[in-house]
């Protein structure tokens, strides 16, 4: 995994956490002591239609809109979407929308969509 290679070199300040099942314990387990309004939930696939990445990400949003009262603005600055995908990414439900959204280019031209 990349972020146990670059370990060393992260702010250790900051917590991050990993969920790439579908099990709802492990979700669970990884927000059960977060702060949804000092959470960034970044959510990667190169297709976003697996359905993994969509369950993760629908049960992430519930979670946050649940714990901060339903504030879908709110909500929306504490998701990003990273995939190669832009059209799904801008078409999925499980992201909440935001006021605008924009590529940015990467080298070998792998787009980050921000949400």
């Amino acid at each position: 995994m990349a972020y146990e290679a670059l370990k060393h070199y992260s702010e250790r300040s900051l917590t991050f956490r990993f969920v790439s099942n579908i099990d709802g314990t492990d979700f669970a387990e990884a927000v059960r002591d977060l702060d949804p309004s000092e959470t960034l939930f970044i959510i990667s696939s190169k297709t976003f239609t697996t359905l993994e990445t969509m369950t993760n990400a629908r049960t992430a949003r519930a979670w946050s809109m649940d714990v901060m009262g339903g504030d879908a603005a709110s909500v929306a600055r504490h998701f990003v979407a990273v995939s190669t995908n832009e059209a799904e990414v801008s078409n999925s439900a499980s992201i909440p929308p935001t006021c605008s959204d924009s590529g940015i280019g990467l080298e070998g031209g792998i787009p980050w969509v921000l949400r």
